[in-house]
């Protein structure tokens, strides 16, 4: 287990990494971030950089060996999430979950796999690759997306079986597997719930609604915090919480889940086994007065939690993220809590693969 004077390897140096390596430098921690490039936003909190791709397992290996690395991790990054695993399996380091269970969770179509053998789901899902004939494919509209890689890159809406043919090679570029995975579209509000496990029981369980600009999916408008769903709708989301840890054995850490209530139906996005990357733990802060940072990582590194526990403050709360190249941006009605702008020398944040970047984002009373 990780103490004050440990060595923490951070797999990736960006936006979703940033508020854990701030956090963690103010427990004292020696913070050692790898990623392709050095500009990123956990830059300044780091003690040492190193140019390796958070996919390169091997040279990641070598190199926490090298510095006696405690523990790996990799807060917002679906593949540095599994990197990590594999990294602290190598070494025989803390373990929350395995990397067989993170290669299943995060890759889509055995996600929905694993779903479906476990009776959780019913959505209609077929895995393809180029060439393969869709004709008979009758769920529209309907979602095309890589069948392995994370967040929204690659992912388009679908009407037509033409639709699928024209956008198949586009999409299958952002699969490492060059493989795509058609899924009917689930036409409802969105949701996120951000979770958190403790010795098999599920300790935390914070629901937000997540809201679009002008279509079903994609740029993001904002999140809000609590959601509008029912006492009775949060509890059968927590219940289905508890159904998927069990699908995939997680007992221990942190489990997001996206859903959409379709008729009065839960019915599953996608989940994966780490902290969301986009600083809506802060919105938990705020209103129930659990820093949820705390609670993850304080466990798992051997750290004291602060004695200062934050009262709550607001009932109602929204976190706006904005954009250069976008005229979507949302305004801010209500009262402005904080706001942040990712990097002094207007580097950007680019959002998945979309032609627009983010550039800072806001939290807001909304009530």
């Amino acid at each position: 287990m990780a103490t004050k004077t440990s060595k923490i390897m951070l797999l990736g140096i960006g936006s979703g990494q940033m508020d854990t390596a701030a956090f963690l430098k103010n427990k004292g921690i020696h913070l050692i971030g790898c990623a392709n490039s050095s500009v990123g936003c956990a830059q300044p909190f780091l003690d040492e950089f190193y140019p390796i791709d958070i996919k390169d397992t091997d040279a990641l290996i070598d190199l926490a060996q090298q510095n006696k690395v405690n523990i790996a991790i990799s807060p917002g990054s679906d593949y540095g999430t599994l990197s990590a695993v594999i990294i602290n399996e190598s070494l025989g380091l803390t373990l929350q979950i395995s990397s067989d269970q993170v290669q299943t969770m995060c890759h889509k179509y055995k996600f929905r796999m694993r779903l479906k053998e476990h009776g959780l789901d019913s959505i209609a899902f077929r895995l393809i690759e180029h060439g393969q004939s869709c004709s008979n494919w009758q769920h529209f509209p309907a979602i095309l997306k890589p069948a392995d890689s994370q967040g929204q890159r690659g992912i388009t809406f679908i009407n037509s079986i033409e639709d699928i043919h024209t956008n198949l090679s586009n999409v299958i570029n952002y699969s490492p597997t060059k493989k795509a995975l058609l899924e009917e579209f689930l036409d409802g509000i969105e949701y996120q719930a951000q979770s958190f496990f403790e010795n098999g029981s599920l300790k935390h369980c914070y629901v937000m609604r997540r809201e679009f600009y002008n279509q079903p999916y994609g740029l993001l408008k904002r999140m809000s915090y609590p959601s509008d769903l029912t006492e009775n709708q949060l509890w059968d989301t927590r219940k289905s919480i508890l159904r998927i840890a069990s699908c995939f054995d997680i007992k221990e850490g942190p489990l997001m889940l996206q859903f959409r209530r379709v008729n009065g139906t839960f019915r599953i996005i996608e989940a994966t086994p780490r902290i969301d990357g986009c600083h809506f733990w802060k919105l938990f802060r705020y209103v129930e007065g659990v820093d949820l940072l705390e609670e993850i990582y304080c466990p798992l590194l051997g750290l004291s939690k602060s004695d200062n526990r934050q009262s709550p403050k607001f009932k109602q709360i929204s976190l706006i993220p904005y954009y250069e190249g976008s005229q979507n941006n949302d305004s801010i009605e209500g009262n402005l809590i904080e706001k942040h702008q990712y990097y002094d020398n207007l580097n950007h944040v680019s959002p998945a693969d979309l032609p627009i970047y983010r550039t800072s984002y806001a939290i807001v009373e909304t009530s």
